[in-house]
């Protein structure tokens, strides 16, 4: 096919299609304290992914070198695994804030308990004389997409920690940046779906609703008899299926 005229239509696609999605990018820091006024960045985590899958497009990993150790909390430098040593190489606060801002330009800014980092990002900004970032950045707080989680009694408390261990999430390296954003964009996906799911079923209504809502309780009566489906157990799943579904219907 001739390029203009595929370019031709990408440009129709563009203009009569769905908008296209902003990226997000999921960031993490590890600082020096809590206090955005006297601690700094020290460690930078970010991923960019796909707006409307969260896939993966692209990750950051950065050092900074800090410029006022005098006043950092020796617990968070030992939780940030911070040594001379392991910070060799690391990079200059104006050249690490100048990456992140490129990284999240146009994009939705992601993190458990964004706000926190972003506190962090904007009290940098003013120290090297740069603009903050605009008052209403769209953000996505995996603290917020938990929070149902821990309404219903699931979970203890919010902290990273905690919601990577109920949604059997990996954690590797706890308190790395890049590892620790991984976690939170692995949350974001698990509740993401578990949203979209809801949804579906609160979009329903009358019979169709009560008819969900005896297949789910049927299901979970199951679960505790006998344990979840699996399709390679020896068992005929999908008859077996069709039997709840129409016991539960009756």
């Amino acid at each position: 096919m001739d390029q203009d005229l595929i370019a031709l239509l990408r440009d129709v696609e563009r203009a009569f299609g769905k908008p296209p999605a902003r990226p997000v990018v999921v960031v993490d820091f590890k600082v020096t304290g809590g206090d955005p006024a006297r601690h700094e960045i020290i460690e930078v985590g970010m991923i960019r992914s796909d707006g409307r899958t969260l896939e993966t497009l692209a990750e950051l990993e950065l050092r900074v070198i800090p410029e006022h150790l005098e006043t950092a909390d020796p617990d968070a430098l030992q939780m940030a695994g911070y040594s001379e040593a392991a910070w060799h190489g690391a990079v200059p606060v104006r050249q690490a804030l100048a990456a992140v801002v490129a990284w999240i330009d146009g994009a939705v800014v992601g993190g458990h308990h964004v706000a926190f980092d972003l506190a962090f990002l904007d009290a940098g900004l003013r120290q090297i004389g740069a603009p903050p970032l605009c008052a209403d950045y769209p953000r996505l707080d995996t603290v917020s997409l938990a929070w149902p989680l821990l309404s219903a009694g699931k979970v203890r408390s919010l902290t990273l920690g905690t919601i990577v261990e109920y949604l059997g999430i990996d954690r590797p390296y706890p308190h790395r940046a890049l590892a620790d954003a991984r976690c939170s964009l692995a949350i974001a996906r698990c509740l993401h779906e578990r949203v979209r799911l809801a949804e579906r079923i609160a979009a329903l209504g009358g019979d169709e609703l009560a008819i969900v809502d005896a297949l789910i309780e049927r299901m979970e009566m199951g679960r505790g008899q006998y344990g979840p489906w699996h399709v390679g157990d020896g068992r005929n799943y999908a008859r077996e299926a069709y039997a709840e579904i129409l016991d539960a219907l009756n």
